[in-house]
């Protein structure tokens, strides 16, 4: 069977009810061994242990209390099969109990702060990011409010493309970046090296030549 992280998710959260919002918790898969080894370990009965996988899920079809009770075997009597729907609660509250009063009860704790952890150092880089965006955006504006100053002698153009947009009469950065592709190749001369040349010097402002 598929392992359900979510059922797992749902067990932490019924054993420290309160303690922590749900959505402020997400398993790995090592979180889910360590809640496996729980559940197997003798800390638990095999009423409760079935009692509690099928409550939430947990490596078996989850159940409604009723169906629960018809296939867990009575104390009394091994052989047959069944309890009450009361039962079938009572253990799975313990089984809750138990748990949360237990030694792993500090390492599971523990999941909780560890993906906190990794759930702040998340936000910091991605405040870094942002910081840094906020900057080249900050640079970019620089270079476009300079843009009306800028004029073609300032960008160390080949001779060649410097003489075609002379001839054409663009003269300044702003200008170009408004003269698209398809303009700049109907100037005599002005071919592909010109086209690639030009599309690099305006990445330097952050600009994109217009197709």
């Amino acid at each position: 069977m598929e392992i359900s992280y979510e059922s797992y998710r749902h067990l932490l959260l019924a054993v420290f009810r309160g303690e922590i919002l749900g959505e402020l918790l997400s398993l790995r898969p090592q979180d889910v061994e360590l809640i496996e080894e729980i559940l197997k370990s003798e800390l638990l009965t095999e009423q409760e242990r079935m009692a509690v996988r099928m409550c939430f899920g947990i490596g078996e079809k989850k159940l409604k209390l009723t169906e629960i009770g018809k296939r867990i075997p009575s104390t009394k009597c091994p052989k047959k099969k069944g309890v009450s729907q009361s039962r079938v609660g009572q253990l799975r509250d313990r089984v809750l109990r138990k748990i949360k009063r237990s030694n792993y009860s500090g390492d599971l704790r523990c999941l909780f702060r560890d993906y906190l952890e990794e759930e702040v150092r998340s936000v910091t880089d991605l405040y870094k990011r942002v910081e840094r965006l906020e900057e080249v955006v900050a640079q970019m504006n620089t270079n476009f409010a300079k843009l009306p100053s800028i004029t073609i002698d300032d960008l160390d153009l080949s001779v060649r493309t410097y003489n075609c947009l002379k001839s054409a009469g663009i003269l300044t950065v702003e200008r170009l970046s408004r003269t698209p592709e398809s303009q700049l190749r109907i100037i005599r001369n002005f071919g592909e090296r010109s086209i690639k040349e030009i599309g690099e010097k305006l990445t330097t402002f952050g600009i994109t030549l217009k197709p």
